[in-house]
């Protein structure tokens, strides 16, 4: 997302547009009562999210650098506001917004998740010499161990491990 779209967005976000209402009378439209407004529900990017701290960089940015409600049109946002600490803070408060409540795995649970693949794909391996011994003995005494660990379960375990999905932002060419 350009500089530009989060500073509209927040601009938006604090001023958000009037709903007309006016009453609203369309003869072709049927089943409306007449005299009723058509309804628009304005929807919160951010609900149920603490936006305080957003809101306040949001006005700021507006008081500061915006006098009309209406935003120029076709122009570089980025090169009105010139407090960098404004943007910087603003960018962050969104950045925490968006990921508010997500669940994300730490640098810890990433070892730890990299420690079990390891120990996963050794038990694999194990199992595998063991079957392989198991047929390549003819008469039986080196037996596949039983009551071992579950090489389905195991790979479905290692699969899971695998299916990391990282997460994150990247600013480039950010004041």
């Amino acid at each position: 997302m350009h500089i530009d779209e989060i500073i509209k967005e927040a601009i938006e976000y604090i001023s958000p547009k009037k709903v007309d209402e006016s009453v609203v009378v369309d003869p072709k439209a049927k089943g409306k009562a007449k005299g009723k407004a058509d309804e628009t529900a304005v929807v919160d990017i951010f609900e149920g999210k603490k936006t305080d701290n957003y809101k306040l960089f949001a006005q700021q940015i507006k008081d500061a650098y915006f006098s009309a409600d209406a935003l120029p049109r076709k122009v570089d946002l980025a090169e009105f506001v010139l407090d960098d600490l404004l943007l910087n803070g603003l960018v962050i408060e969104r950045l925490k917004l968006l990921t508010e409540g997500t669940k994300s795995k730490g640098p810890d649970s990433i070892k730890d998740g990299v420690k079990r693949e390891r120990e996963i794909i050794k038990q694999l391996d194990d199992i595998e010499q063991a079957a392989q011994a198991a047929a390549a003995d003819p008469k039986g005494k080196n037996k596949a161990p039983k009551g071992g660990p579950n090489p389905e379960q195991l790979n479905a375990e290692l699969n899971e491990i695998r299916s990391f999905k990282a997460q994150g932002w990247i600013l480039i060419g950010y004041p």
